[in-house]
């Protein structure tokens, strides 16, 4: 074996494990896409087993329905918009609404620990 198959040997060995990680990543997001809204509707708004299993299967359906490019992700982005003024963009959520005819804007991005803040106040009774 001479330096050019070696090479493509280690070339093809760092790909394979590569796609691995990647694999790994994309399953973990996945399960936190899962998670994360089943345990703020069971916790916070006391759902049952019932509305659980819907949201799955609703999500589920979108999921499928925005792989297969049926639905573009803009469609839903506007939708939440229109309905109940939630204006997603940018990693930030603005909510805008209108107090006496005047239209208010509050934008609100995460500050720099307050993701690992808010996991230890809430996960930590959990432990």
């Amino acid at each position: 074996m001479n330096k050019r198959d070696k090479k493509r040997k280690e070339h093809r060995y760092l790909e394979r494990q590569a796609d691995k990680l990647k694999l790994q990543g994309a399953e973990q997001a996945i399960d936190m896409l899962y998670v994360i809204p089943l345990y703020v509707l069971r916790e916070q708004f006391g759902f049952g087993n019932v509305i659980l299993m819907r949201f799955i299967e609703r999500f589920n359906q979108i999921t499928e329905q925005l792989g297969h490019k049926k639905v573009p992700l803009r469609t839903l982005v506007d939708h939440i918009e229109y309905e109940t003024g939630i204006k997603l963009q940018d990693n930030a959520v603005i909510n805008t609404w209108n107090i006496d005819g005047e239209p208010k804007r509050v934008v609100r991005r995460p500050r720099k620990n307050e993701k690992a803040e808010v996991l230890k106040r809430t996960l930590y009774p959990l432990c």
